[in-house]
């Protein structure tokens, strides 16, 4: 006992004696997707992610194994154990979490329309003012689509040039070029 204390505390005296730590065990598993009923065919996807939805095609024989479909349209089969009915606990939360985060983003918005219906003199000013604002704005869009539209005729006729432009090179050239060849003597040699 006396050993034990005195090893203990010429431990803790070097710093090899650690603050106990708390950690939790992940409960996000992996399920390997093969490509045949049983452990001895080879893994298509060793990640299919608890929460996944799958497709279920068939199952087994021994109804041990089932064929699935997952979302990106990869078939294989996975062990029957890992499959459930409902989705899985994560997904559960995960959905309630969403649902509760637009609740309070209702109640936000509920709580704001509360505070402009009590200043109905200001909500009536600022329909007048987003009404003016809409109209000056479909005026600017009709002004835009206009000049937007003569643009684009304005490209349309630029092309027009460039290819109207580049046929009459084309056929200038086709008129030079043959006209530049030094034309071949026949000797009098040969005949």
């Amino acid at each position: 006992m006396k050993a034990a204390l005195s090893a203990l505390f010429t431990a803790f005296l070097l710093g090899e004696v650690h603050a106990e730590s708390i950690r939790y065990v992940s409960d996000v598993f992996y399920a390997p997707l093969r490509s045949g009923e049983g452990n001895e065919y080879r893994i298509i996807n060793k990640g299919i992610r608890s929460g996944t939805k799958l497709a279920v095609l068939e199952e087994g024989g021994n109804r041990e194994w089932s064929l699935v479909r997952t979302p990106n349209g990869e078939e294989g089969w996975i062990r029957s154990q890992y499959l459930q009915s409902e989705p899985v606990a994560m997904v559960k939360l995960a959905l309630v979490q969403r649902e509760i985060d637009k609740l309070n983003q209702l109640q936000a918005e509920n709580d704001k329309l509360k505070a402009k219906l009590k200043q109905s003199a200001l909500q009536k000013k600022l329909h007048q003012s987003l009404v003016k604002q809409h109209q000056l704005l479909q005026t600017e869009l009709e002004v835009l689509k206009a000049e937007n539209a003569r643009l684009d005729d304005d490209v349309k006729q630029t092309w027009f040039l460039y290819g109207s432009g580049a046929v009459g090179l084309g056929s200038l050239l086709t008129l030079i070029i043959p006209a530049l060849r030094p034309r071949k003597r026949y000797s009098e040699w040969l005949s």
